[in-house]
């Protein structure tokens, strides 16, 4: 499990890998306006694509295509958006290279942090 928090602004990205039992806890305490359902889609092993539209935020379920080296070809890999006013939270099983080159990207740059979460 890796949990990375990231601020710019009044916005927080909350970025987990591989999310646990205590990382969905913790972010239910965080955000008490998450609804429980989306929070144990964080742990679904797949999920069906999907956009849930409550009255605090948006939950999105996205499938990313991830290559398969040994198999050679695309498979689907989960990932699951909270976007509220302020706090997106991103969580994925498996390492998102385009997310993580963000992340760092974000990290790395107060002029890149200014452009893209300002």
């Amino acid at each position: 499990m890796t949990t990375h928090t990231l601020s710019h602004g009044r916005v927080t990205w909350t970025n987990i890998v591989q999310a646990t039992a205590e990382d969905i806890q913790q972010l239910s305490l965080r955000y008490p306006h998450f609804h429980p359902l989306n929070l144990a889609d964080c742990r679904a092993e797949l999920e069906f694509p999907k956009l849930d539209h409550h009255d605090e935020y948006l939950f999105l379920v996205a499938q990313i295509p991830v290559w398969d080296e040994n198999e050679h070809i695309y498979r689907p890999s989960e990932v699951d958006i909270f976007i509220a006013y302020g706090p997106l939270v991103t969580s994925h099983q498996v390492d998102l290279e385009p997310l993580t080159r963000l992340f760092s990207q974000l990290t790395a740059g107060e002029s890149k942090r200014r452009e893209t979460m300002g």
